[in-house]
């Protein structure tokens, strides 16, 4: 606790000179706060980590030989879990399920778009055959198209 409450402001102050000097990008506070993580909980997370490492090695072995293998693992709570224990606040990194699902509704909503303009290319393109031997039919649609 006391390694914390001394390193904190040596690490802000020196955030600010790097910051003034452009060696360091400017951070907004609500998005990088640091946070000091020493003695046996620093020790614990990097042997946490470096199992986690172990394990998604592991992990991509078995994929090559089972690619359905992979179905069942969580990528996303692996990646939140890594940043867990490297410390860092994982909320501003992965989109909100709400997010998620207005980008689903999004995607679907293009792929409809797609397959009604595809199909409405397919009856015009079947149907442009049928019309060319019917010459008062085109004359009709060519100026009805044509007085739009």
């Amino acid at each position: 606790m006391l390694s914390a409450e001394l390193q904190l402001p040596v690490l802000k102050r020196q955030m600010s000179i790097l910051t003034k000097q452009n060696k360091l990008p400017k951070l907004k506070d609500e998005d990088v706060q640091p946070k000091i993580v020493a003695g046996i909980d620093g020790l614990g997370r990097g042997q946490d980590l470096k199992k986690m490492n172990m394990f998604v090695q592991f992990v991509q072995q078995v994929a090559q030989s089972d690619p359905n293998s992979l179905q069942g693992v969580d990528f996303v709570g692996m990646i939140k879990l890594a940043a867990n224990y490297l410390g860092m606040d994982t909320d501003p990194m992965f989109k909100s399920p709400q997010v998620l699902q207005q980008e689903q509704q999004a995607q679907q909503a293009q792929a409809q778009q797609q397959q009604f303009q595809g199909a409405i290319a397919d009856g015009v393109g079947k149907s442009i055959p049928q019309l060319a031997g019917n010459e008062q039919i085109v004359e009709q649609v060519s100026q009805a198209m044509q007085g739009q």
